[in-house]
């Protein structure tokens, strides 16, 4: 891992390598600063295997998991736009200016999930109407770009997200904070790309943290004083909401992925956070039904 300045450049497509599963991926992630309620929008694309997959997801205290993930998306035609259509699906993330302001705007059908750990299961639920329009402003243009895996590289950027957000009748207003991440390689999903945790802390203070567990790096005001981590899981960090997802792999052996909504302790308030990992089965003591 560094934490070197990303080239401007590298915020637009790169040149496919020659590997099938060589892609590059896009994500977006947002959360109330008390962690009440997250979202995440990601699109990853696959050159050599002319296909896209697309993500959605909101989360938070009392609701039921929200997910629209379709795996067969036609990959985006304008290498500027990151524009991706297919039957129930639009969606567009469009780079306002390099490292500072992206905007992402979809609508589409998703399936409430009154189980969130449904979706490892056939994804079976209650069909909702889900739409953003968000805009992703960068706090720290500095981002922290880690190398996960050999032939991958990655940078997160900690941002404010605001917009709007509807699912079926119901419409929220989105003054949260946020990462947005931008990774391309071979990108085959195996536990070692997955991306730790990151969190946000937008107190008197603002500041974010990235952790793979091993080595952290701390960006935003004050951040040299060390006096914000994201500590041992079983002191500073609580599990908010579960976010699932069933991924693809080389040799066609899915993966259970499983995003997590976490609230960290921060200056002694709490700060929302979002966790990468994957699971064999749902992890243990997990509550069978979230709402």
């Amino acid at each position: 891992m560094v934490s070197d300045p990303v080239p401007a450049a590298d915020e637009r497509r790169h040149r496919a390598g020659p590997e099938s599963w060589w892609g590059e991926t896009w994500g977006f992630e947002f959360a109330a600063p008390d962690a009440s309620l997250g979202g995440f929008v990601q699109i990853t694309v696959y050159p050599r295997r002319n296909i896209a997959w697309f993500w959605a997801a909101i989360v938070g205290e009392g609701r039921r998991y929200v997910l629209c993930r379709d795996h067969e998306v036609t990959p985006p035609a304008n290498p500027g736009v990151l524009e991706v259509r297919s039957v129930a699906l639009w969606s567009h993330a469009i780079c306002e200016t390099p490292l500072e302001h992206w905007t992402v705007a979809m609508e589409a059908f998703a399936v409430a999930l009154d189980d969130p750990f449904d979706a490892w299961a056939g994804e079976r639920g209650h069909r909702v109407g889900l739409a953003f329009d968000l805009e992703w402003e960068s706090v720290a243009t500095s981002a922290v770009r880690t190398r996960a895996v050999e032939g991958m590289k990655r940078y997160d950027v900690p941002c404010t997200v605001n917009g709007t957000l509807q699912i079926d009748d119901e419409s929220l207003t989105v003054e949260h904070v946020g990462w947005r991440h931008h990774a391309w390689g071979v990108l085959d999903w195996s536990p070692a790309m997955l991306s730790g945790i990151r969190a946000n802390g937008m107190g008197a203070r603002p500041r974010s943290e990235w952790s793979d567990g091993n080595t952290s790096a701390t960006t935003g005001a004050n951040a040299s004083e060390g006096d914000w981590t994201i500590g041992p899981p079983a002191t500073r960090r609580s599990t908010v909401a579960d976010a699932p997802l069933l991924v693809d792999r080389p040799g066609g052996s899915p993966a259970r992925l499983l995003r997590s909504l976490e609230r960290v302790v921060c200056d002694e308030a709490p700060a929302p956070g979002w966790t990468e990992h994957e699971f064999s089965d749902r992890p243990p003591d997990t509550p069978r039904r979230t709402a």
